[in-house]
């Protein structure tokens, strides 16, 4: 019932932000739902409770993003004189993206009221930085601010909505030493302490790669272990998108599930290999598949802090806790029901996230693999068991992967044509090979690096030659798919 309830009130969200533009309609819509809805329970199609649900979810909907969105104050930025510079204070609430010769902030500023009509959110771009900073600091710079702007052609990257969507109110730049002032690090505080500290593991794992790794090996690493793409070639990310495999660029679902599951069949060995005697002792108030997975949740998180907690990974990280709950309790599992509490979750924090394309992108493509994996399930129930060799199990494997494959990209080709004005029909052939290669090699190679890097705190990256090796492979066969 879940699954059907978040749909409903995703669609009350979509409703509720065209209401402003065609009140009329909307309107219609709303009543027409509801006489449909009780033609369908008149005919005993739907119970009235699962109908009366369902109109509820849709309202309520409406009026959340009328609440959240509509209702919210606006800040009607008006630029002041090309000449003159502002003060501003404030505290980095997002991790710093650092670029070539450059670092982009999320700054918000102190003591400035939401409803005082000055932007209180500001994306500061420092040319130039002198030194590195963090998550939490609290800084001091002197710039001219800039309301976004967005590309006027038709069909193009609406850039202003994208960064209103990220509640950005205004944009900023310095340049050199001086530009930027610390005033208080992130560490004095205990809450931005932790951001802080997460942050600063990034910059080493990326400065240990800065000095092991060349380009376009560089960028590839950083984009998959720690989600930073300031490094990626953009000829690259443009061959990455024409061969369908650009997802793997983004952290999200393979990369969090790869640390859940080798930490789960760790902890879940490691108790079972214990002696007798204590394994029974704990198992009368505690199971070893429980141990695991409450254990599992702390790695898991920790990753997802320390990629950037991005929209797509924040989704696959409540789908995991989910489904690490659901064996906490010895529940049955069951992914759309994950899935939907990660999307409810999501759009009850930002109700705007709905209209974000990394949303839509990995919801759909995950609203996928949901489908195909509870068919595959469904087909194998209805056979009778026997046992496998090794050679059909792994043709079993290949063919699920193809038709996982295929299933997906098909699913998200509308999408992509819409945004990016491509047709990656490659992904149906280049995933079959690109994602198993990224997911089974590539990522766990990275996070070891980056693990080992963090607990040394050597300034080199370990196993840099093989990780340089392997990327350049990688890339080149990726290379040579696009030019198809």
């Amino acid at each position: 019932m879940l699954p059907s309830l978040t749909l409903a009130f995703t669609c009350g969200l979509a409703l509720g932000s065209l209401i402003p533009y065609f009140p009329l309609s909307c309107s219609i819509l709303l009543i027409v739902a509801a006489i449909v809805l009780t033609i369908l329970e008149k005919r005993h199609r739907v119970t009235g409770r699962l109908a009366t649900a369902w109109f509820c979810c849709v309202l309520t909907g409406v009026l959340y993003w009328a609440v959240v969105v509509h209702a919210s104050p606006s800040v009607l930025f008006v630029e002041p004189e090309p000449n003159l510079l502002e003060s501003c204070t404030g505290r980095i609430i997002a991790p710093v993206q650092q670029m070539a010769e450059r670092s982009v902030m999320l700054v918000k500023r102190d003591g400035v009221m939401p409803d005082s009509g000055i932007p209180r959110i500001i994306r500061l771009t420092w040319r130039v930085p002198e030194r590195l900073l963090f998550q939490g600091d609290r800084i001091r710079f002197s710039t001219k601010l800039r309301s976004p702007s967005g590309a006027l052609n038709p069909g193009g990257f609406d850039y202003a909505g994208y960064l209103e969507r990220q509640g950005i109110e205004a944009l900023a730049s310095v340049t050199g030493v001086g530009g930027v002032e610390l005033l208080e690090s992130g560490r004095a505080s205990t809450w931005w302490g932790i951001w802080n500290q997460f942050d600063r593991w990034r910059a080493s794992i990326r400065l240990a790669a800065l000095q092991s790794l060349s380009q376009p090996a560089l960028g590839l690493f950083l984009g998959i272990i720690i989600g930073e793409r300031g490094y990626l070639d953009p000829e690259l990310r443009d061959q990455f998108m024409i061969t369908g495999t650009v997802h793997l660029l983004s952290i999200s679902g393979s990369h969090l599930g790869l640390v859940a599951l080798l930490t789960f069949v760790f902890m879940k060995r490691a108790v079972l290999l214990l002696p007798g005697t204590w394994l029974l002792g704990i198992s009368r108030s505690v199971t070893a598949t429980r141990i695991a997975a409450a254990t599992t949740v702390v790695p898991v998180t920790g990753y997802a802090c320390l990629a950037g907690a991005e929209l797509a990974t924040v989704r696959s990280l409540v789908m995991l806790l989910v489904t690490l709950l659901a064996k906490w309790l010895g529940y049955e599992q069951r992914m759309f029901h994950a899935l939907a509490l990660a999307a409810l979750a999501i759009l009850l924090h930002d109700p705007r996230a709905l209209y974000d394309i990394s949303f839509q992108l990995s919801f759909l493509s995950v609203c996928a693999i949901a489908a195909w994996c509870s068919r595959s399930c469904s087909s194998e129930e209805g056979e009778p068991s026997k046992r496998s060799t090794a050679l059909a199990t792994g043709i079993n494997w290949a063919r699920e992967g193809v038709g996982m494959s295929a299933v997906v990209t098909l699913v998200t080709i509308p999408l992509v044509a819409f945004y990016f004005n491509q047709m990656p029909w490659l992904g149906l052939f280049t995933n079959i090979v690109a994602v198993p290669v990224m997911g089974l090699l590539l990522v766990p190679l990275g996070l070891l690096a980056g693990l080992w890097e963090i607990i040394d705190g050597a300034a080199t990256l370990p196993l840099a030659s093989l990780i340089q090796s392997l990327i350049d492979w990688f890339v080149e066969g990726v290379t040579v798919m696009a030019k198809v």
